[in-house]
Protein backbone atom coordinates (compact mmCIF):
# COMPACT_ATOMS: atom_id res chain seq x y z
CA UNK A 1 0.00 0.00 0.00
CA UNK A 2 1.37 3.31 -1.14
CA UNK A 3 1.84 5.91 1.58
CA UNK A 4 1.69 9.87 0.63
CA UNK A 5 4.79 11.68 1.61
CA UNK A 6 4.07 13.88 4.73
CA UNK A 7 3.57 17.70 4.10
CA UNK A 8 6.68 19.23 5.45
CA UNK A 9 6.39 21.85 8.47
CA UNK A 10 8.19 25.19 7.36
CA UNK A 11 8.56 27.74 10.23
CA UNK A 12 7.77 31.48 9.68
CA UNK A 13 11.13 32.21 7.78
CA UNK A 14 11.11 29.04 6.02
CA UNK A 15 7.60 30.31 4.50
CA UNK A 16 8.60 33.76 3.93
CA UNK A 17 11.58 32.21 1.84
CA UNK A 18 9.06 30.10 0.14
CA UNK A 19 6.62 32.85 -0.71
CA UNK A 20 9.76 35.48 -2.16
CA UNK A 21 11.16 32.24 -4.26
CA UNK A 22 7.56 32.05 -6.18
CA UNK A 23 7.72 34.93 -7.66
CA UNK A 24 9.41 34.78 -11.65
CA UNK A 25 9.26 35.91 -14.94
CA UNK A 26 6.39 33.75 -16.15
CA UNK A 27 4.78 34.74 -12.80
CA UNK A 28 5.56 38.29 -11.23
CA UNK A 29 2.08 38.67 -9.68
CA UNK A 30 0.92 36.28 -7.00
CA UNK A 31 -2.46 36.21 -5.18
CA UNK A 32 -2.74 35.06 -1.66
CA UNK A 33 -4.88 32.12 -3.11
CA UNK A 34 -2.22 31.19 -5.43
CA UNK A 35 0.80 30.86 -2.68
CA UNK A 36 -1.73 28.57 -0.63
CA UNK A 37 -2.67 26.57 -3.71
CA UNK A 38 0.93 26.05 -3.93
CA UNK A 39 2.28 25.48 -0.78
CA UNK A 40 -0.79 24.23 1.16
CA UNK A 41 0.27 27.39 3.37
CA UNK A 42 -2.48 28.61 5.44
CA UNK A 43 -4.44 31.73 4.69
CA UNK A 44 -4.23 34.10 7.88
CA UNK A 45 -0.19 32.86 7.82
CA UNK A 46 0.45 34.06 4.08
CA UNK A 47 -1.71 37.05 4.67
CA UNK A 48 0.75 38.27 7.76
CA UNK A 49 4.16 36.96 6.20
CA UNK A 50 2.79 39.29 2.98
CA UNK A 51 2.09 42.47 5.42
CA UNK A 52 5.43 42.11 6.65
CA UNK A 53 6.92 41.85 3.13
CA UNK A 54 4.72 44.81 2.47
CA UNK A 55 6.16 46.50 5.36
CA UNK A 56 9.81 46.56 4.65
CA UNK A 57 9.51 46.64 0.94
CA UNK A 58 9.81 43.13 -0.50
CA UNK A 59 6.83 42.85 -1.98
CA UNK A 60 3.96 45.30 -2.79
CA UNK A 61 0.33 45.19 -2.54
CA UNK A 62 -1.04 45.80 -5.90
CA UNK A 63 -5.24 47.32 -6.39
CA UNK A 64 -5.99 44.15 -7.81
CA UNK A 65 -4.85 42.02 -4.46
CA UNK A 66 -2.14 40.42 -5.60
CA UNK A 67 1.39 41.08 -5.06
CA UNK A 68 4.89 41.46 -6.70
CA UNK A 69 8.45 41.73 -5.59
CA UNK A 70 8.67 45.38 -3.96
CA UNK A 71 11.18 48.25 -4.21
CA UNK A 72 13.51 46.67 -1.59
CA UNK A 73 14.84 43.91 -4.22
CA UNK A 74 16.03 46.85 -6.21
CA UNK A 75 18.72 48.37 -3.29
CA UNK A 76 20.00 44.97 -2.42
CA UNK A 77 20.76 44.41 -6.25
CA UNK A 78 22.63 47.15 -5.78
CA UNK A 79 24.55 46.31 -3.14
CA UNK A 80 24.84 42.82 -4.54
CA UNK A 81 26.58 44.74 -7.45
CA UNK A 82 28.43 47.01 -5.67
CA UNK A 83 29.98 43.87 -2.98
CA UNK A 84 31.09 42.18 -6.64
CA UNK A 85 32.36 45.12 -8.39
CA UNK A 86 29.86 43.94 -10.69
CA UNK A 87 29.66 48.04 -12.04
CA UNK A 88 33.53 47.40 -13.33
CA UNK A 89 32.41 44.34 -15.68
CA UNK A 90 28.86 45.51 -16.92
CA UNK A 91 30.07 47.79 -19.47
CA UNK A 92 32.61 45.23 -20.95
CA UNK A 93 30.00 42.80 -21.39
CA UNK A 94 27.32 45.34 -23.02
CA UNK A 95 30.46 46.57 -25.22
CA UNK A 96 30.47 42.41 -26.47
CA UNK A 97 26.92 42.02 -27.13
CA UNK A 98 27.10 45.46 -28.85
CA UNK A 99 30.30 44.23 -31.72
CA UNK A 100 28.94 40.54 -31.60
CA UNK A 101 25.20 41.42 -32.29
CA UNK A 102 24.87 38.16 -29.91
CA UNK A 103 23.56 37.96 -26.04
CA UNK A 104 26.54 38.28 -23.95
CA UNK A 105 26.56 37.28 -20.33
CA UNK A 106 28.50 36.35 -17.13
CA UNK A 107 28.46 33.38 -14.62
CA UNK A 108 30.24 31.97 -11.62
CA UNK A 109 29.65 29.31 -9.12
CA UNK A 110 27.44 29.70 -6.17
CA UNK A 111 25.68 26.72 -4.53
CA UNK A 112 27.10 23.57 -6.35
CA UNK A 113 25.31 26.12 -9.61
CA UNK A 114 26.14 28.23 -12.48
CA UNK A 115 24.74 31.64 -12.00
CA UNK A 116 23.84 33.87 -14.70
CA UNK A 117 25.10 37.25 -12.53
CA UNK A 118 24.63 39.82 -15.78
CA UNK A 119 23.06 39.28 -19.24
CA UNK A 120 22.92 41.54 -22.26
CA UNK A 121 20.34 40.57 -24.43
CA UNK A 122 20.69 41.02 -28.47
CA UNK A 123 17.49 41.95 -30.34
CA UNK A 124 16.88 38.82 -31.06
CA UNK A 125 13.54 38.36 -28.55
CA UNK A 126 12.85 34.73 -29.37
CA UNK A 127 16.41 33.60 -28.32
CA UNK A 128 16.02 35.30 -24.71
CA UNK A 129 16.00 31.61 -22.84
CA UNK A 130 17.69 32.52 -19.89
CA UNK A 131 17.48 36.05 -16.99
CA UNK A 132 20.04 37.52 -14.97
CA UNK A 133 19.61 35.24 -11.81
CA UNK A 134 19.17 31.98 -13.45
CA UNK A 135 20.29 28.75 -11.89
CA UNK A 136 21.78 25.97 -13.77
CA UNK A 137 23.19 22.80 -13.24
CA UNK A 138 27.07 22.90 -13.55
CA UNK A 139 27.35 20.65 -16.09
CA UNK A 140 24.49 22.25 -18.38
CA UNK A 141 25.72 24.57 -20.61
CA UNK A 142 29.00 25.82 -21.58
CA UNK A 143 29.35 28.26 -18.91
CA UNK A 144 29.36 25.55 -16.31
CA UNK A 145 31.67 23.35 -18.36
CA UNK A 146 34.77 26.48 -17.94
CA UNK A 147 33.94 27.19 -14.67
CA UNK A 148 34.04 22.89 -13.50
CA UNK A 149 37.34 23.12 -16.09
CA UNK A 150 39.31 25.98 -13.99
CA UNK A 151 37.35 25.27 -10.19
CA UNK A 152 36.62 21.92 -9.07
CA UNK A 153 38.52 19.70 -11.81
CA UNK A 154 41.36 21.76 -12.25
CA UNK A 155 43.41 19.24 -11.85
CA UNK A 156 42.65 17.05 -14.37
CA UNK A 157 45.23 15.81 -16.23
CA UNK A 158 43.15 14.55 -19.24
CA UNK A 159 39.70 14.46 -20.54
CA UNK A 160 36.99 17.18 -21.40
CA UNK A 161 37.92 19.59 -18.82
CA UNK A 162 41.79 19.56 -19.29
CA UNK A 163 40.59 19.79 -23.35
CA UNK A 164 38.89 22.99 -22.13
CA UNK A 165 41.75 24.59 -20.61
CA UNK A 166 43.76 24.19 -23.28
CA UNK A 167 42.08 25.69 -25.70
CA UNK A 168 40.97 28.38 -23.21
CA UNK A 169 37.03 28.21 -24.16
CA UNK A 170 34.40 25.64 -24.24
CA UNK A 171 31.37 25.69 -27.21
CA UNK A 172 27.95 23.83 -26.71
CA UNK A 173 25.35 23.93 -29.56
CA UNK A 174 22.95 22.05 -27.97
CA UNK A 175 21.90 22.32 -24.49
CA UNK A 176 19.11 25.21 -23.23
CA UNK A 177 17.64 25.67 -26.82
CA UNK A 178 18.42 23.61 -29.27
CA UNK A 179 18.43 26.00 -32.19
CA UNK A 180 21.32 28.61 -29.89
CA UNK A 181 25.22 27.98 -29.80
CA UNK A 182 26.95 29.48 -26.69
CA UNK A 183 31.05 30.02 -26.23
CA UNK A 184 32.14 30.23 -22.63
CA UNK A 185 35.78 31.68 -21.91
CA UNK A 186 37.13 31.70 -18.56
CA UNK A 187 37.46 35.50 -17.15
CA UNK A 188 40.79 35.79 -15.16
CA UNK A 189 41.65 38.58 -13.00
CA UNK A 190 44.57 40.79 -12.68
CA UNK A 191 46.15 38.27 -9.97
CA UNK A 192 46.00 35.38 -11.96
CA UNK A 193 42.75 34.44 -10.32
CA UNK A 194 39.88 32.41 -12.06
CA UNK A 195 36.36 34.37 -11.89
CA UNK A 196 34.24 33.24 -13.94
CA UNK A 197 33.10 32.74 -17.65
CA UNK A 198 31.89 34.74 -20.16
CA UNK A 199 29.63 33.76 -22.73
CA UNK A 200 28.58 34.49 -26.03
CA UNK A 201 25.62 32.99 -27.20
CA UNK A 202 22.93 33.40 -30.87
CA UNK A 203 21.33 31.16 -33.59
CA UNK A 204 23.81 28.77 -34.51
CA UNK A 205 22.11 28.51 -37.90
CA UNK A 206 24.50 30.58 -39.55
CA UNK A 207 27.63 29.74 -36.69
CA UNK A 208 30.65 28.37 -38.17
CA UNK A 209 34.51 28.05 -37.41
CA UNK A 210 34.96 31.17 -38.76
CA UNK A 211 32.51 33.25 -36.79
CA UNK A 212 33.79 31.18 -33.58
CA UNK A 213 37.02 32.33 -34.09
CA UNK A 214 35.55 35.80 -34.60
CA UNK A 215 33.68 35.78 -31.27
CA UNK A 216 36.67 34.36 -29.18
CA UNK A 217 39.30 36.89 -30.38
CA UNK A 218 36.33 39.61 -28.95
CA UNK A 219 35.56 38.23 -26.06
CA UNK A 220 39.54 38.03 -25.35
CA UNK A 221 40.08 41.19 -26.70
CA UNK A 222 37.86 42.69 -23.94
CA UNK A 223 38.31 41.01 -20.83
CA UNK A 224 42.39 40.38 -21.13
CA UNK A 225 44.11 41.30 -18.29
CA UNK A 226 46.84 43.38 -20.91
CA UNK A 227 49.47 40.96 -20.70
CA UNK A 228 48.95 39.79 -23.83
CA UNK A 229 48.62 42.92 -25.55
CA UNK A 230 51.69 44.31 -23.71
CA UNK A 231 53.41 40.88 -25.44
CA UNK A 232 52.10 41.26 -28.76
CA UNK A 233 53.09 45.09 -28.38
CA UNK A 234 56.71 44.18 -27.14
CA UNK A 235 57.04 42.00 -30.11
CA UNK A 236 55.96 44.00 -33.11
CA UNK A 237 58.23 46.93 -31.79
CA UNK A 238 60.88 43.97 -32.23
CA UNK A 239 60.60 42.91 -35.16
CA UNK A 240 60.87 47.23 -36.12
CA UNK A 241 64.22 47.13 -34.20
CA UNK A 242 62.88 49.21 -31.25
CA UNK A 243 63.49 47.82 -27.54
CA UNK A 244 60.74 47.70 -25.01
CA UNK A 245 61.01 46.25 -21.65
CA UNK A 246 59.50 45.63 -18.42
CA UNK A 247 60.21 44.85 -15.03
CA UNK A 248 58.14 46.65 -12.47
CA UNK A 249 56.58 44.41 -10.42
CA UNK A 250 53.50 45.15 -7.50
CA UNK A 251 55.02 45.03 -4.34
CA UNK A 252 52.03 42.68 -3.10
CA UNK A 253 52.98 39.76 -5.46
CA UNK A 254 56.84 39.98 -5.59
CA UNK A 255 58.72 36.37 -4.55
CA UNK A 256 59.64 38.61 -1.58
CA UNK A 257 56.60 39.44 -0.12
CA UNK A 258 53.50 38.00 -1.56
CA UNK A 259 53.48 35.07 0.94
CA UNK A 260 53.43 37.58 3.69
CA UNK A 261 50.51 39.76 2.35
CA UNK A 262 47.14 39.65 3.45
CA UNK A 263 44.98 42.43 2.37
CA UNK A 264 42.50 43.52 0.42
CA UNK A 265 42.79 42.45 -3.72
CA UNK A 266 44.65 45.51 -5.34
CA UNK A 267 43.28 45.53 -8.91
CA UNK A 268 45.24 48.77 -9.98
CA UNK A 269 48.36 47.76 -8.89
CA UNK A 270 48.22 44.52 -10.53
CA UNK A 271 46.75 46.06 -13.78
CA UNK A 272 49.48 48.24 -14.12
CA UNK A 273 52.38 45.98 -13.23
CA UNK A 274 50.68 44.03 -16.06
CA UNK A 275 49.97 46.54 -18.57
CA UNK A 276 53.14 49.09 -17.96
CA UNK A 277 56.03 48.75 -20.71
CA UNK A 278 59.00 50.90 -20.90
CA UNK A 279 59.66 53.03 -24.66
CA UNK A 280 62.34 54.30 -25.48
CA UNK A 281 63.73 57.51 -23.90
CA UNK A 282 66.73 59.28 -23.83
CA UNK A 283 67.94 62.94 -24.13
CA UNK A 284 69.35 62.43 -28.26
CA UNK A 285 66.22 61.21 -29.27
CA UNK A 286 65.17 62.54 -32.33
CA UNK A 287 61.86 63.19 -33.78
CA UNK A 288 62.19 60.69 -36.26
CA UNK A 289 62.84 58.18 -34.26
CA UNK A 290 59.75 59.67 -32.12
CA UNK A 291 57.29 58.87 -34.96
CA UNK A 292 58.31 55.49 -35.80
CA UNK A 293 58.13 54.67 -32.25
CA UNK A 294 54.43 56.08 -31.84
CA UNK A 295 53.72 54.98 -35.46
CA UNK A 296 54.55 51.29 -34.57
CA UNK A 297 52.48 51.51 -31.70
CA UNK A 298 49.94 52.79 -33.28
CA UNK A 299 49.60 49.84 -35.93
CA UNK A 300 49.64 47.28 -33.24
CA UNK A 301 47.10 48.98 -30.42
CA UNK A 302 44.62 50.76 -33.09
Amino acid sequence: MNQEEPIKNFNSIEKCLQILSTFSLDQSQLSIKDICEKYQFNTSSVYRILSHLEEFGYVSRLKNKEYMVGTQAIYLNAVYTHSNRLEQLRPIIDKIRDISAHTASFFIEEDNHCICLYRAHSNILKHHTLEQGSRLKLTQGASGQVILAYGRRINDKNGLYKDIRDQSYCLSTNTHNKALFALAVPLISNSDKFVGSIVVSGPKENFDEEQKKREEELIRKFYNNGKEDRAKTIQHLKKNEILAVFHYISLHSSSFYKYKYEGPELDNCNKFSDTLLRLPFYTDITIEEQTKVIEKIKEVNC
